[in-house]
């Protein structure tokens, strides 16, 4: 699919996911898939519903559920907030400006490719950028509860899982399009990451994106046709 055009200085505000469901509770040994999981999602976009992996300290297993692409910070009154959706986190503030989040909440957003835009105002050029083989990708990610105020305790949509990817500067392969892209982590890393018993330290944050950039590197990009 042609993407659509993102706002000037978004950065990794569309990406696709060519997998099922089932090919996806294979690729993440998943062992409770939640309901209405949007996958395939050929153009996911900012507020979208997305595929999200998380594990819980309260549900044991590995999960695949849906979430809304925008994460919800604690005592959000509202799901859109003043300064728009939050897709993205920067890994170098995580820990810092989002603890409560990467302590507990640590997720992986499966994509096949995403989308930047390069070049000047009015002109710009977008690329794909995807796996060389067709593999998917598992982007580093936070998550969240958001309650909605307005409906009853008893409301099964009281609560909404909600989700941002991680950023981080961009590799050298890939600088020439953006000055950073999303965090894609390789089979070996998802257990430490996903685990909720493991501290959500620095150091942690730090490994991933070390992590990442190795797979970063590997992906290949190409522009799309603007016709």
């Amino acid at each position: 699919a042609r993407p659509g055009r993102p706002r000037l200085g978004d950065m990794c505000s569309r990406y696709g996911l060519d997998a099922t469901v089932e090919d996806l509770a294979g690729v993440f040994e998943i062992d409770l898939v939640g309901d209405d999981v949007p996958a395939p999602a050929p153009e996911s976009r900012p507020t979208d519903r997305v595929a999200v992996v998380l594990e819980s300290e309260k549900t044991p297993g590995r999960r695949l559920e849906a979430a809304r692409w925008d994460l919800a910070r604690p005592g959000q009154r509202e799901l859109r907030g003043p300064r728009g959706p939050l897709i993205n986190v920067r890994a170098e503030t995580l820990a810092s400006k989002f603890g409560w989040a990467v302590q507990r909440r640590r997720c992986l957003i499966p994509a096949t490719g995403y989308w930047e835009w390069t070049g000047p105002k009015g002109a710009r050029q977008p690329y794909v950028i995807r796996p060389s083989v067709g593999e998917v990708l598992a982007f580093a990610g936070v998550y969240s509860w958001w309650r909605d105020p307005g409906r009853d305790e008893d409301d099964p949509s009281k609560w909404v899982l909600t989700a941002a990817l991680l950023t981080m500067d961009a590799v050298e392969r890939l600088a020439p399009i953006h000055d950073r892209n999303p965090v894609p982590l390789p089979a070996d890393a998802w257990d430490d990451w996903l685990d909720p018993t493991t501290p959500g330290t620095e150091a942690l944050v730090v490994a991933a994106v070390s992590e990442g950039r190795g797979v970063a590197a590997t992906l290949d990009f190409a522009p799309v046709d603007r016709g």
